[in-house]
């Protein structure tokens, strides 16, 4: 299984249509075999479809995404797991484990959805247990 995590740094970018690089990792038998980091190409939708598709990548874990990028991904058989937040390896490591969601915040500590790991501005920690 082939796995593209679109990149902000070492977290997962918060929007995978204007992503720059991505992790493609490589799983066999539930256990990482090769990481490497990418470069995307275009913003546009089709080409970015495209070039996802020509890696073999199986599935894509990201933050947000656009509608039409990920019903063009679906329609070719490419899993989304969107509204992901949080370091990237900790988001990889969570879904080997099985406990990735969309919505899912990959922060230390952090194990339901929508717990934010900043504070509001107004001091308030936004949180559900959904």
């Amino acid at each position: 299984m082939k796995i593209a995590i679109p990149l902000f740094g070492t977290r997962v970018s918060p929007n995978f249509d204007h992503a720059q690089t991505a992790l493609l990792v490589n799983i066999e038998g539930g256990i990482v075999t090769t990481t490497r980091e990418l470069s995307l190409g275009p913003y546009e939708a089709l080409p970015r479809a495209a070039q996802i598709k020509s890696m073999g990548v199986d599935l894509v874990i990201c933050g947000g995404i656009s509608n039409f990028l990920q019903n063009l991904l679906e329609k070719q058989n490419i899993r989304v797991i969107p509204w992901i937040t949080g370091e990237a390896q900790r988001a990889l490591d969570l879904f080997l484990r099985g406990d990735l969601e969309p919505g899912t915040m990959a922060c230390p500590g952090r194990r339901r959805r929508w717990r934010f790991c900043i504070n509001s501005r107004k001091g308030k920690t936004l949180k559900s247990d959904g």
